[in-house]
């Protein structure tokens, strides 16, 4: 199953606010391997395959630091088509140690995380073969247990080269202001599903049976989102045509304010992110 194309309801693009946008294209254009599709005095749009864009970067000058105890943003996650991708930025990784985070086994998948120069946590990861993922009833097991870094290593012996144009957002993981609420609001108005309780403190969503589609946490101390912080600004979900009529629906039921541009559903959840549906 392929659990990026309709109907599942799953995360297209994301926007990231950045201090320097220089320093951020080192990182993302010769680094991560993405390309500029559209560039403005601020504003970048950002490419794998050199058509359609998966990421935004926003240069928002003074803008508050993801290692404030108020940043909005968890992590961004690339999903890569292959297991080799993920040995090559893993052997890169180790050898620029001022980008390298950490690594972990999910048990669904196998991750790298990195940080962008403003402190953004990025991961790359490699879903396991669905058949191995183990699901209780409506929950899947996912863990952070250790990656067996040596037997990763064994997919490659090619250095990285940046991401291959098949690589998508795969995620995204936002700290929120309250998690219950949260999960409400995204299990009420939007299609998702919980799928897994990891702590009193996160929660992970998804449609077609996916192990996470958009996960919640809460952390970290944070107060609302801030308009000009540094870190996930907004993103896009892509949907069915009936979720998003009933999605909508169910947001000016509730009150909601949303807006209708180029074709595009915009609302803001309940900790300020700007999603575009």
């Amino acid at each position: 199953m392929n659990y990026h194309a309709l109907p599942a309801a799953y995360i297209s693009h994301v926007s990231l606010n950045v201090s320097n946008m220089s320093q951020a294209l080192g990182f993302y254009q010769e680094i991560i391997g993405l390309h500029i599709l559209e560039k403005t005095n601020n504003r970048v749009l950002l490419t794998a395959d050199k058509e359609e864009p998966i990421l935004t970067l926003r240069e928002v000058k003074h803008g508050r630091q993801a290692k404030d105890e108020t940043s909005e943003n968890y992590h961004l996650a690339f999903l890569l088509p292959a297991r080799k991708y993920l040995a090559a930025i893993y052997i890169y990784a180790h050898k620029n140690e001022q980008l390298f985070v950490g690594a972990a086994d999910h048990l669904t998948c196998e991750s790298i995380y990195l940080s962008d120069p403003d402190g953004n946590v990025v991961e790359l990861y490699v879903d396991r073969n669905p058949s191995e993922w183990m699901w209780d009833e409506r929950f899947v097991a996912m863990d952070l247990i250790p990656l067996d870094s040596h037997e990763l290593m064994r997919e490659t012996s090619e250095s990285w080269n940046g991401i291959p144009k098949n690589t998508i957002i795969g995620h995204v993981h936002v700290a929120v202001e309250n998690i219950e609420s949260s999960t409400e609001f995204y299990t009420k108005i939007f299609p998702y599903e919980v799928v897994n309780a990891y702590d009193e403190e996160s929660i992970f969503l998804s449609t077609n049976k996916y192990h996470n589609h958009l996960a919640l946490n809460t952390w970290s101390e944070r107060s609302t989102c801030i308009k000009n912080g540094i870190g996930i600004r907004s993103f896009t979900i892509e949907m069915s045509a009936k979720n998003r009529l009933q999605t909508v629906r169910k947001l000016l039921d509730k009150g909601f304010l949303v807006q209708r541009k180029d074709g595009e559903y915009i609302v803001q959840d309940l900790t300020g992110y700007t999603i575009y549906f």
